[in-house]
């Protein structure tokens, strides 16, 4: 929105077997380790008209120069298919923005900073990430994906129906059986497990396959063997992704003399078993109606 000038260039070499790749894989790392670096979960928007998300640090603060040792590298890379620049406030509000890109001809990574006055400086608050997507399609997964990435959780689970199938398959996958990709970003904590890394929203989905289609994609295996190890990080947010599935499909559970019925939008009754050997049934039914064990 402002016509801004170059404040400082930098150019750095690189080695020429160094190759843009992976850009999908190195846009994950980079926004990962941001959020690590500045200990918190950004807010995320979609400007579908231009094309962009934009990923913000509300009042985080950054050395500008460190900034450039730590990620801007990896930024020129990304940029090279996914243009990618920060945006932030700087002495006196003015507004700034540090650019990277890769030029292929002299394998130099260029390093800009940006602003109106076109003065140097040093730290920048308010960071926000801007990152173009020229395929609207991709526009939408890549956003929904972002939103899902958490600094404090090693992985992040991928919907494998929104990726081309050779994106991040460079990063380490825990299982390629299950509904949806594990990938690896950092170290996992202690007690830490992939399938933690699920969202809110994708746990409902798993919900949904089971109770429309009568399905138990692996995810539920990992998740219940959790449950009986006590070791499942919150059985709560399967609870609400829960209740959230039944919401949209219309179902509804009516408990009476400590027993409970199960009634689809149609108002015909579900059956359900505890010694099934089904992980989603089995989970389901212990949020529904706990019980000491399971045959």
């Amino acid at each position: 929105m402002h016509n801004k000038v170059i404040a400082y260039k930098e150019e750095v070499n690189i080695s020429k077997d160094i190759k843009p790749s992976y850009e999908e894989s190195l846009l994950m790392v980079y926004i990962y380790m941001l959020g690590y670096e500045l200990n918190m979960n950004p807010k995320v928007y979609k400007i579908e008209k231009e094309n962009s998300i934009w990923v913000y640090y509300e009042k985080a603060c950054y050395a500008v120069e460190n900034f450039f040792d730590e990620f801007g590298i990896s930024a020129g890379l990304i940029s090279n298919k996914y243009p990618l620049s920060i945006y932030g406030i700087i002495n006196d509000n003015e507004s700034a923005s540090l650019v990277s890109y890769y030029d292929l001809s002299d394998s130099k990574i260029i390093l800009m900073k940006k602003n109106v006055s076109g003065k140097d400086f040093a730290e920048m608050t308010d960071i926000c990430v801007k990152i173009e997507v020229i395929n609207s399609d991709l526009l939408d997964s890549f956003y929904q994906i972002i939103n899902n990435l958490d600094y404090r959780k090693s992985y992040i689970a991928v919907d494998r129906a929104k990726f081309p199938e050779h994106m991040f398959n460079n990063m380490d996958e825990e299982d390629k059986n299950t509904f949806y990709k594990y990938i690896k970003l950092d170290n996992p904590y202690e007690n830490e497990a992939f399938i933690d890394s699920l969202s809110i929203e994708q746990r409902k989905e798993l919900w949904k396959l089971f109770l429309k289609d009568k399905l138990s994609p692996i995810d539920f295996d990992y998740a219940f063997e959790r449950y009986k190890e006590n070791s499942l990080f919150s059985l709560f947010e399967w609870e609400l992704a829960l209740r959230l599935a039944l919401s949209d499909l219309r179902i509804s559970v009516e408990y009476n003399d400590n027993n409970f019925k199960i009634i689809d939008k149609n108002n015909k009754r579900l059956y359900f078993d505890y010694s099934s050997d089904n992980s989603a049934e089995k989970l389901f039914l212990k949020i529904l109606f706990p019980i000491n064990t399971f045959k």
